[in-house]
């Protein structure tokens, strides 16, 4: 686990028992993480067939 991840981890913790502060510092991170999320499912939603299936083909051999 990444230096990172331990500390979203306990911040999420913090948060969940009601740190305000833990909250503050995760509610930007967290509506980022939102509209990120938007973007790219637009993103997907405009891409034709054909470039699906090449995505599909793609991640099939990577997975390999």
């Amino acid at each position: 686990m990444s230096k990172n991840e331990i500390l979203i981890e306990m911040l999420v913790n913090k948060a969940l028992q009601g740190d305000m502060r833990a909250i503050n510092i995760l509610l930007p991170y967290i509506l980022q993480m939102e509209q990120a999320e938007r973007e790219l499912a637009q993103k997907v939603a405009a891409l034709s067939q054909n470039d699906k299936e090449i995505l599909s083909m793609y991640a099939s051999r990577i997975k390999k």
